[in-house]
């Protein structure tokens, strides 16, 4: 039967961010990258990665992760903006409240941002993700007393929703001046790939998959992970320049419909299964008929 393997994360990215070095992981990977039929990478970032660390791997096919059908283009950004009370420039996160998602990173940044814009438009920082027990439920605020010192003095410009389901966020990305991910790795980037269908600019750590999935200067802004000053100022850039947003916005629409669309993945990845199922039943009918020789 056809094996084909796709990584959800490298033992060897996730050592780069944290500098935890886990040799079990690092070998069962190296013996599945290496005796598979095919391995489906999700960004060419991944292959590299792939073909750097092990010497002839299975052959790899570079194919993108789609995206839901709630997360598209649903009006007007500022309309939509004041329809949910919230302030221009509006910045979005979402994902886990962890350190190596650059939760604390932004947080840092967004205090930069907000001491610069004291006598400018009133930046807000919406937070998705976290399970609801982790949050106070009467001030909204995170329990996690490192996020709360994380926010002291910002409190009213940052607001934390909790858990949001797609088409709440959605809703959040079609809003945002432009959704931040500040992670310190990221195999392929969900949210960004998510955020862009929803034709918002994304500024992220220019690492990983994230590399590939936002195209600097294009459908946004790639900024140096762990580098709170290099986050604010391309947050201050988008605030302040209203053309640039727009233009990457309509340039993140269209390079989500054509490389993250979930009819064309599937038809790729279905050509490559034919291909491989093929290779296979050749190679049976060869060995058959090699056997059928020597009698």
């Amino acid at each position: 039967m056809p094996y084909v393997h796709t990584t959800h994360s490298l033992a060897w990215a996730k050592e780069r961010a944290t500098g935890i070095h886990d040799q079990r992981r690092i070998n069962a990977e190296k013996a599945i990258l290496k005796n598979t039929d095919y391995v489906l990478a999700t960004t060419n970032n991944e292959k590299q990665l792939i073909e750097f660390h092990i010497n002839s791997p299975s052959p790899i096919q570079v194919v993108p992760i789609g995206v839901d059908q709630a997360f598209k283009v649903r009006g007007n950004r500022t309309h939509l903006r004041k329809k949910f009370g919230y302030s221009n420039p509006l910045f979005v996160f979402a994902g886990r409240l962890e350190v190596t998602k650059g939760i604390f990173t932004l947080l840092k940044a967004f205090q930069l941002l907000v001491e610069k814009s004291k006598y400018t438009e009133t930046p807000h920082l919406v937070i998705a993700g976290g399970d609801i027990e982790n949050f106070d439920l009467e001030t909204g605020l995170p329990k996690d007393e490192k996020l709360r010192a994380a926010i002291k003095g910002i409190e009213n410009r940052v607001e934390f929703l909790g858990p949001q389901s797609q088409e709440e966020l959605a809703l959040l990305f079609n809003s945002a001046t432009a959704t931040i991910v500040p992670s310190f790795y990221e195999s392929f980037g969900m949210v960004a790939a998510e955020a862009q269908a929803c034709g918002s600019p994304v500024i992220a750590s220019n690492v990983g998959g994230l590399k590939n999935v936002v195209q600097d200067g294009i459908s946004g802004l790639l900024v140096e992970t762990k580098n709170e000053i290099d986050l604010a100022i391309a947050m201050d850039v988008l605030s302040a320049n209203t053309l640039l947003t727009e233009r990457l916005s309509r340039q993140a629409e269209k390079i989500a419909r054509k490389d993250f669309d979930w009819d064309t993945i599937s038809s790729r990845i279905n050509s490559l299964y034919e291909v491989i199922i093929r290779a296979r039943s050749n190679a049976f009918i060869s060995n058959r008929s090699g056997r059928n020789t020597r009698r």
